[in-house]
Parts: structure tokens; C-alpha cells; sequence
């Protein structure tokens, strides 16, 4: 017995040794961490309404290892089901019921050691509709109801529309059957009459088809929708029932959101019937956003011309386009941009040759030249591009046309050719549609010829002119907005390493990091004319042909606000290189962009910063070589304490942009910065709570349960629509609202306090800049119901000097 108590005591000591020596607990891998971040970036500013079945990614890949990805949800799979989808991608489905299904999405990556790491996104799915029963088509912001009775309206083009007029009598409402079809749209029936929308008329219709077919999507206010068309677009947005002047319209969503806000209610006293015929449908023109600056075409469908030379005049004013072009120079903006110049002569008008391209767009020809437009210069060139590309649209009139530049858009708006002040310039279509039509007359007489630019001068001219420069430091909410990108062809570089060198100082970019801090925070890069100080950066080519900078195993980063360093590959790691000249580039963010604009780097001020390239007169500001590494120390060093010495001005001359500018009196006294969870001291079903600086930010709900905040980290607060602000701080002279420009399906989330009334104050917005000026000094600013849901990124308050 001894002998055996002996021999356990020897292995009890001899088990003790190995259980001092067990190994460690395997660290978190850095590839998979990576790969979490990247799989957050992806999906963070999706749709949190999910009405509809959706995609997901099922794996990412990260320095060249990929990483699979299981995606589950929190509901039963009747309600939320996932699975393999086309093209390797994940597909869920959703089933809606009664009742709003809130759920959460998790994304869940593992690495060949089967280590995991996952993500998570709070969704929702809102209540279905339901089918079948008597209902009557509600339009809440004027307590109206859609009537059968319609009537056609004739623009001033001429061209003419079918609309259903709105009633205020709810016994006069049109009786409706809603019908679910077999691909899970939905359509409305009155008797033996469907309804139909096309983006042009409302109306209703004795035939089924594709445009009485419609897909219903929660609105923000309790039990209201948005009533997309199926199929219906219109310069690829998609088109909605509207209500506009009193009638039942259909167009691409504009930037107030209520007057689409339609109920499904049911009624026990309405009897109206179809008193309509539908008449003419889908004939006429998609008359465009009628709530954007832009308010897109007006025009009809698209046309060919068996024409193949003619002049071009403008029906107006009776005059010829000649080929002698014009620099105007703004005294706003100090921007210059070439027009061409018109005559009552026809001798002095242009011949032109038309050309139809293999795409069905059009070019015009003369001399050997092509006629040019990207938005803002109207001009002849040599070589053909897509800017030399039209479409005919028609005006209404036989033989009259809406000239579209066939790529050329502004905030998303397309570019037409428009007469101004004398001049044939671009703008995206007003409402004035005369100034946009044109004919094409015969040739014979025209002897025009094609010359340069005469000395600049002449008026202002109006619409969608870039805003000016911003001279230290990004406007509100990124960077400053613009025209479209200019650049050259994207190029490759043998190089795999390099210093980044700023060409016109002759200064190279450190790894130093720099916190500007003005109306917003952002991160910069230091600059240096020593090559010591430079930063040594491995040139990593991507798979999709892009570019990453490396260095000290970060990757530079670029997300249209911040230049810095960053310890994760992302998409806002990646660059396209452009040709600036021999040796020199252009370098462009791949993905991220400002108010549709590809965002460069920068050199502003003595930093790095980035910006889009709207200032064609100073490209120097863009242009880097590639030089090599040798002598080049420098580290990545943490931001140091930022200052607003970056002086200048924000304001521009945008009109026909939503860069909004600020002009208040007193000073800044402190600011609230409302995205994610920062500043958040309280949230319930009711009531979200921000304080910081000595502000204190309440936002009262009206009966949605839905948390007015998101706790991913760069999403603004969010006031729905009905809802209270309240605003608290000691003697405010003023409040400056930063509203997030975020744009889903053509909505966007910056109206709510339009037209709002409170006394003491007065309310004004600029674009994205929300201003209330009080009276006297207040302590306490109480806002009305919001018109609609309202995204705020951040809050200044003003005090008396």
C-alpha cells in the first residue's frame, strides 16, 4: 500500500511540472481583427429598415487571406432566413408579419485556426400590409385621401401628364382592393380599374401591367409608406407616388420626404369610384425631382434624329450656337469656365455633324472637333470621351429637343444644355424648360467657325456653379464639395516603395498626424522640406487594381474627411493613381466621395488633407511623385493638439448645391457632437438624451418605440419625423444644426425643420447648415413637431460678444 501511495504522490508531482508549463492562451489574430473591422465597414451605414429581401458578402478577404463569414440572426427562421445566394453571396429573406420585427444581424468570421471574431447590426422589418379588405389611400400631411377623379396637365413645354386629384372629403376617397401579385409586389384595385404610375402619370387603368405594380416601404412615421413604382425609373432613381400642388403625381424622390408619405386606411364611409379613363400613358416625359435644387428633365422620352448635319438653335430667343467660345470668370468664386457664344446670324452658326454612336448616344462634330460638356465648360476638343456623348430628349413639340450630357451630373442630378445671360452653357434642367430647347436646322447659310476663348468677363451666372474653397479644414461634415473629378487616366507604378512628395513645395508627407480642429474635427498629415522627416511607404497593388500605402504595418487612410494612419486594410485604404504629367499623379480615394464627388489628396495650408478636385485652376494642389526612400526616417507619431489657424472661407457661391455656409453674430461658446454613442447620457423607447460642453441635447418621441440613435460610432442622432428638440445652454444668441447630407433611395434626412415656427426664433436652412437665431438671449430653444426625420451630426451654440 505504501508503494502504490508512493508511486501517486511521484505522478501527482510529476503532472504538477507539466501544468506549470501548459502554453498560453493563443492572442487575438491580427489578420481576423482586420478582418472584423473591414466587415463593420462595410455594413455599418446600411439600411436599418429592411422591407425587402437582402445580400451579404459570405467572406472577406485580407492580405490575401480570406476569411468565411457565418451570418445568423436572433429571430425564428419564418421571420429572418439566410441562405446561399448568386455569385457566393448570402442571401436573407424576409417575412414580414402584423407587427415590427426588431432583430439583430451578426456576422460571424473565422480564421483557418478557427479562431472567431464576430460583428453586429441592429434591423428592423416593419409591419406588412395587409392584403385584401376595403382601404382608402391616405395622405396624412394634409389629412386628404386620393379620389378616383383626375384631370391631364399641360406644362408650359407642352407636354401634357395624367394626375388624380386629392380630396378632403373622406367619403369622396376612391374605394381600394390591395392585391398581392405572385413576384411580391403589391397593386390597387377599384372595381375593374388598376392603379398606374410611370414616373410621369398617376392615373388609373383598365389593364394590368408592369406600372400597376408597386412595393410598399415604411416611412418613419407609424403605419405610413412610401409607394415606390416596380419598375418605373427615371435616370436610374426609382419613382414614387407624390403628392404635388393638390394632385396625386409620380416622381424620383426629392428632399422633403412627407409629401410621399402615404396611409393604407380603412373606411367605412368612403364610396368614390374611377371616374377616369387613362388616357395617354407612358408616352410623355418623366418630369423630374420637383423637390431638388435640380430638378432634373422636364423633357420627353428619348428620341432619335435621322439627321446627320445640322446647326443648332435656340428656339427662344431665336438664335444660332456658334463655335466661338466665351471663359467667363466668376467674381464670386474667381472660378472660370468656357461657354460659347450665340448670334441671330445664321452665318455666324456652327455646322454640325451628327454622329450615333454604337451606345445610341449622339456626338456633334465640326472641324474635326467634338462638342464638349462635363458640367461646367461647354467647348470643342479633339478626342472624343464619354462628355462628348449626348442624348436627344424630346421637348414636347415636334423637332424640338432637350440635349442631355450623356454622363454629366451634378449632386446627381444629369447636365442639359441651357441658354444663360447669352451664353450656351450646362445646368441641371429648372423650371423654366424653354431655356433647354433647341431644334436642329438645316446647315445651308452657316459658316461659323470654331475659335478660342475670348478675355473673361461678362455677368454671374447662376445654377450649379462649385462652391468656393475651403482654406483650412473641411466644411461641415467632411470635406468641400465641388464639381466632378478631374484627373487623367488611371495608371500603374513599377514602384514598390516610395516617399510621397508634394511637387509644387517641393515637401514630403510625414508620418506625423495633426488635429485640425474647426466648425468640424479632422485628421491631417504634417509636411516636411526635410527627407529625413519622410515617411517610407511600401506600394501594395490590390487585386481590383487599386493601391495601398504602408508603413510601420499601417495603412494610410483617406475617408473623405481624415488623412491619417490606420492600423486595418479598408476600402478607405485603397487609391487609384492618375497621370498628372510625366512621373507625377493624381491620387484619388477609390471609394470614398463627397456629394457624388471623388475625393484627392491635398495639400491645403501645410497639410495633407483631401478634397474634391473642383479648383481646375490650381491642379498643383493634387499633383505628388513617387520619389525613393532613401534618407527617409520618419515614424508614425499621434495627432498633437490641433488649432483653427487654417483660416478661410467656406462659403462658395453653390447655389444649385446643398454646401450650406454659416453667418451668425456673437462667438462659438461650446459644441455637441451627436454621432453614435459619444456624447448619449440616456436613451429609452421615448426620450434620447446628449450632453456635453454644457449642452443638452432631448429629443421627446411621438409614438414610435424605436431608439432615436444608433450605437454604431459614425451615425448621426436621429429626430423622427413628429417628434420634439429641445436645446439648453446659458444665453444662446444662436444655434448652428451640422445635418448629416446622407441620401438613401433619393430620400434625404435634412427637412425637418423646415418651415417650422417657434417664437423668439427665426429658422432658417442653408443645405446642410440648420441656423435659429433668437431674438433675445435664451436659455432654452423648444422645438414644434418635426416635418420628417432629421439626422444631426453635430451642434454649435453662439453667445452674445
Amino acid at each position: 500500500m505504501k508503494k502504490i501511495i508512493s508511486v501517486l504522490l511521484l505522478l501527482a508531482m510529476v503532472l504538477g511540472c507539466f501544468a506549470g508549463c501548459a502554453p498560453e492562451a493563443a492572442t487575438e489574430d491580427a489578420g481576423l481583427a482586420a478582418a472584423k473591422e473591414y466587415l463593420y465597414a462595410i455594413y455599418k451605414d446600411g439600411d436599418q429598415v429592411t422591407s425587402n429581401n437582402y445580400t451579404l458578402v459570405s467572406q472577406v478577404m485580407v492580405e490575401d487571406v480570406t476569411y468565411p463569414i457565418t451570418w445568423t440572426t436572433n429571430v425564428s427562421e419564418n421571420i429572418v432566413k439566410i441562405t446561399a445566394g448568386e455569385n457566393g453571396m448570402a442571401l436573407v429573406t424576409i417575412n414580414a408579419t402584423a407587427e415590427d420585427v426588431n432583430y439583430t444581424l451578426t456576422g460571424t468570421l473565422k480564421n483557418e485556426q478557427g479562431q472567431e471574431a464576430s460583428v453586429s447590426f441592429d434591423k428592423i422589418i416593419p409591419a406588412k400590409a395587409q392584403v385584401g379588405g376595403s382601404i382608402v389611400l391616405a395622405y396624412p400631411k394634409e389629412n386628404k385621401f386620393v379620389s378616383g377623379n383626375g384631370d391631364v396637365y399641360t406644362s408650359s413645354s407642352g407636354s401634357t401628364k395624367n394626375q388624380l386629384d386629392m380630396t378632403e372629403n373622406e367619403a369622396e376617397a376612391v374605394v381600394l382592393q390591395i392585391v398581392e401579385n405572385s413576384d411580391g409586389t403589391i397593386t390597387f384595385v377599384s372595381g375593374e380599374y388598376y392603379l398606374y404610375a410611370d414616373g410621369t402619370h398617376a392615373t388609373f387603368v383598365k389593364e394590368q401591367g408592369d406600372n400597376t405594380k408597386f412595393v410598399l416601404e415604411a416611412a418613419d412615421t407609424d403605419g405610413g409608406y412610401f409607394v415606390k413604382c416596380a419598375v418605373a425609373t427615371y435616370n436610374g432613381k426609382p419613382q414614387y407616388l407624390e403628392v404635388y400642388s393638390d394632385n396625386l403625381c409620380s416622381y424620383g424622390m426629392g428632399s422633403d420626404p412627407s409629401i410621399y408619405i402615404f396611409k393604407l386606411q380603412e373606411s367605412s364611409v368612403a364610396a368614390g369610384t374611377v371616374n377616369v379613363e387613362g388616357g395617354s400613358t407612358g408616352g410623355d416625359s418623366n418630369t423630374g425631382n420637383t423637390g431638388n435644387n435640380n430638378t432634373g428633365s422636364t423633357g420627353g422620352d428619348v428620341v432619335d434624329t435621322d439627321k446627320t448635319s445640322a446647326t443648332l438653335y435656340y428656339a427662344g430667343e431665336k438664335l444660332y450656337v456658334t463655335g466661338t467660345e466665351y471663359a467667363y470668370t466668376s467674381s464670386t468664386s474667381g472660378k472660370t469656365k468656357i461657354e460659347l457664344t450665340l448670334s441671330s446670324k445664321k452665318a455666324d452658326a456652327i455646322a454640325l455633324t451628327i454622329k450615333t454612336n454604337s451606345d445610341k448616344t449622339i456626338s456633334f462634330t465640326a472641324s474635326g472637333k467634338y462638342l464638349f460638356c462635363d458640367g461646367t465648360d461647354v467647348k470643342f476638343v479633339s478626342s472624343q470621351s464619354d462628355n462628348t456623348k449626348f442624348v436627344l430628349e424630346s421637348a414636347g413639340a415636334e423637332g424640338k429637343y432637350f440635349i442631355k450630357c450623356a454622363v454629366a451630373n451634378y449632386n446627381g442630378n444629369p447636365q442639359y444644355l441651357e441658354v444663360y445671360k447669352g451664353y450656351l452653357t450646362c445646368y441641371g434642367m429648372g423650371a423654366d424648360a424653354s431655356i433647354y430647347t433647341f431644334e436642329l436646322k438645316d446647315t445651308s447659310g452657316a459658316k461659323g467657325k470654331i475659335t478660342a476663348a475670348s478675355s473673361s468677363g461678362g455677368s454671374s451666372s447662376g445654377g450649379n456653379s462649385s462652391g468656393g474653397s475651403s482654406s483650412g479644414g473641411s466644411s461641415s461634415g467632411g470635406s468641400s464639395s465641388g464639381g466632378s473629378s478631374s484627373g487623367g487616366s488611371t495608371t500603374d507604378t513599377s514602384k514598390t516603395s516610395a516617399t510621397l512628395y508634394y511637387t509644387a513645395d517641393g515637401l514630403y508627407i510625414t508620418g506625423t498626424e495633426y488635429i485640425y480642429n474647426g466648425k468640424t474635427t479632422k485628421t491631417e498629415l504634417v509636411l516636411s522640406d526635410k527627407k529625413a522627416d519622410a515617411i517610407a511607404l511600401t506600394i501594395k497593388k490590390n487585386s481590383d487594381n487599386t493601391v495601398s500605402f504602408t508603413a510601420e504595418g499601417k495603412y494610410l487612410f483617406c475617408d473623405a474627411t481624415d488623412v491619417k494612419f490606420v492600423s486595418s486594410q479598408s476600402d478607405y485604404t485603397k487609391f487609384v493613381l492618375e497621370s498628372a504629367g510625366t512621373d507625377k499623379y493624381y491620387i484619388k480615394c477609390a471609394v470614398a466621395n463627397y456629394n457624388g464627388n471623388a475625393q484627392y489628396l491635398e495639400v491645403y495650408s501645410g497639410y495633407l488633407t483631401c478634397y474634391s478636385m473642383y479648383d481646375t485652376s490650381d491642379k498643383n494642389l493634387y499633383i505628388f511623385e513617387l520619389k525613393d526612400t532613401s534618407g527617409a526616417n520618419g515614424k508614425i507619431t499621434a495627432a498633437e493638439s490641433g488649432s483653427n489657424n487654417n483660416s478661410g472661407s467656406n462659403s462658395g457661391s453653390n447655389s444649385g448645391s446643398n454646401s450650406g455656409s454659416v453667418n451668425v453674430n456673437g462667438k462659438l461658446a461650446a459644441s455637441i457632437d451627436m454621432k453614435g454613442t459619444t456624447t448619449l447620457t440616456s436613451v429609452t423607447g421615448t426620450q434620447t438624451i446628449h450632453t456635453a460642453n454644457g449642452i443638452k441635447y432631448t429629443n421627446d418621441k411621438a409614438s414610435s418605440t424605436t431608439a432615436n440613435y444608433s450605437n454604431q460610432s459614425q451615425y448621426a442622432a436621429r429626430a423622427y419625423q413628429g417628434s420634439t428638440v429641445k436645446i439648453e445652454y446659458t444665453g444662446m444668441t444662436a444655434i448652428v444644426i451640422h445635418l448629416d447630407t446622407y441620401e438613401q433611395s433619393g430620400k434625404t434626412y435634412m427637412a425637418g425643420f423646415d418651415g417650422m415656427v417657434v417664437d423668439g426664433a427665426t429658422i432658417t436652412r442653408d443645405g446642410d447648415i440648420l441656423t435659429i437665431v433668437f431674438a433675445s438671449a435664451t436659455n432654452v430653444f423648444q422645438s414644434t413637431n418635426l416635418a420628417s426625420q432629421t439626422r444631426i451630426l453635430s451642434i454649435d451654440v453662439y453667445t452674445a460678444n
